[in-house]
C-alpha cells in the first residue's frame, strides 16, 4: 500500500508541477482527504512543498478535523512536520470532539521525540488537556 501511495505522491508532484497547481486541493476522495494530506500522512516532504508552492492550503482539514501537520506528527514524519510548520501550519489545532487531539498530542502519545522538538520549538502547548484530563506530559 505505501508503495502506491509513493507512486501516487510522484504523479500528483509531476501534475501539480504541470498544472500550475490544478490539483493541489482537489478533493481524491469522499473523506475530504486531498493530494496535501496524503503526502503529509507519507512522510512526502519534497512532494509537500511542491504542493503548497502551487497553493495547496496548509491547514485544510478532514471531516474528521485533522490536518496536513497532524497526519505527518502522529506518522513520526519530522521532515514533513518542519515543512508545513515552516509553511505556517497551526500547530495547536484541535481535531474534532470528542478527541480534541493537537499533533503535540499525537506525536507525544506515539513516542516521536523529534517532531515533539520542532512542534515545541514552534510554540506547541504542551499543557493543552483533553476532555479526559491527559495532556502531551502524562504521555
Amino acid at each position: 500500500m505505501l508503495s502506491i501511495a509513493r507512486c501516487s505522491l510522484k504523479t500528483l508532484e509531476a501534475r501539480a508541477k504541470v498544472d500550475g497547481g490544478a490539483l493541489s486541493d482537489c478533493q481524491v476522495t469522499p473523506l475530504l482527504t486531498t493530494p496535501l494530506l496524503m503526502a503529509a500522512n507519507a512522510g512526502q516532504a519534497a512532494v509537500i512543498s511542491v504542493l503548497l508552492k502551487a497553493g495547496a492550503k496548509v491547514n485544510k482539514t478532514t471531516t474528521g478535523g485533522f490536518t496536513p501537520l497532524f497526519m505527518a506528527a502522529q506518522e513520526g514524519h519530522t521532515a514533513a512536520v518542519s515543512v508545513l510548520v515552516g509553511a505556517g501550519a497551526k500547530v495547536d489545532v484541535l481535531t474534532d470532539a470528542p478527541a480534541q487531539c493537537t499533533p503535540l498530542f499525537v506525536a507525544a502519545v506515539n513516542g516521536h521525540e523529534a517532531v515533539l522538538a520542532v512542534l515545541i520549538k514552534a510554540g506547541g502547548n504542551v499543557n493543552h488537556t483533553m476532555d479526559d484530563g491527559s495532556s502531551p506530559l502524562f504521555c
